[in-house]
């Protein structure tokens, strides 16, 4: 038995949002690599990776609260 999904407008608009930022994530960081030279790469990588682990900081205050959370 096949359950059909029904999406509205607000959730295709957040699938095309996301869609376009994740295309970004794969040609920003070499654009960004390239404008500063090989002098400043390191530094890109090293604000690249800071990042990173911000967003692993709040994927994981996201789940501590969602398990929390009562459903």
């Amino acid at each position: 038995m096949r359950v059909r999904q029904r999406r509205s407008v607000p959730d295709v608009a957040i699938m095309t949002i996301g869609i376009v930022i994740g295309a970004g994530i794969f040609r920003v960081p070499s654009a960004v690599a390239g404008a500063v030279g090989p002098g400043g790469a390191a530094l890109a990588l090293a604000i690249w990776i800071a990042g990173a682990v911000a967003a692993f900081a709040g994927a994981l205050c996201h789940a501590a609260l969602r398990l929390i959370t009562p459903p």
